[in-house]
């Protein structure tokens, strides 16, 4: 039986080049991308925020997604969340 070669190239990668990429990588450079993150966090709590319709129940820290509320009574011509999202999709 065969194995594509896909799975020994990914298989590779994991079990050889990321664990010494990840030791040989300066302090630097994760406390600096940890450092964008928060940046980045705290802008999207703030255009949250900024946006009547929508709430965050937890405030990010981090994340690289965001689940938010919408309340679409505080829409106009807009009943529920079906709605919301099908005339959003429409837009596109």
């Amino acid at each position: 039986m065969f194995c594509p070669l896909e799975i020994i190239s990914v298989w590779f990668i994991h079990q050889g080049a990321v664990p010494q990429i990840l030791e040989k990588t300066e302090e630097y450079f994760f406390s600096k991308f940890i450092s964008i993150l928060r940046v980045a966090t705290d802008i999207c709590n703030d255009r949250i925020e900024e946006i009547p319709c929508l709430t965050c129940p937890h405030k990010l820290e981090g994340s690289m997604f965001v689940m938010v509320k919408l309340s679409p009574s505080l829409l106009q011509d807009i009943n529920d969340d079906m709605e919301f999202c099908l005339k959003l999709a429409m837009l596109d």
